[in-house]
């Protein structure tokens, strides 16, 4: 996990840093640090792992339709109107994925559980 997440996840956390057993350190805008709590890290495990799921969307949107121009001619028909209404389908079944696991990780109790989320992406 990123530990930036952590210190995202935490108002007043400036920073923090992987102590190597499990646990990490939160270091505080007052100058202090702490451990960052079970929860924190849960929700920071959840946010790292969603930031990944839709990176992997955007990566295999951009491998199958290509960047915006290329999609832009799709959109409008330049390559044809089966393609046009693929390259619709293919998008909306992808976030569709996206959103599926992306809301399995919002739900799941635990870190395992987090990680155990995987996503069934469609065929584009």
């Amino acid at each position: 996990m990123k530990v930036a997440f952590i210190a995202e996840a935490v108002q007043g956390s400036i920073g923090a840093a992987d102590n190597g057993d499990g646990t990490y350190r939160l270091d505080l805008a007052d100058g202090t640090s702490r451990l960052a709590t079970g929860a924190e890290v849960l929700t920071a495990a959840k946010a790292a792992r969603i930031d990944a799921i839709n990176a992997e969307c955007r990566s295999r949107l951009l491998a199958r339709y290509g960047p915006a121009e290329e999609q832009v001619s799709r959109a409008i028909g330049v390559y044809g109107a089966q393609e046009q209404s693929g390259m619709q389908a293919g998008i909306a079944a992808t976030i569709d994925a996206s959103n599926t696991a992306s809301n399995a990780v919002l739900a799941a109790a635990d870190i395992a559980a987090v990680e155990a989320v995987a996503v069934t992406w469609p065929s584009i």
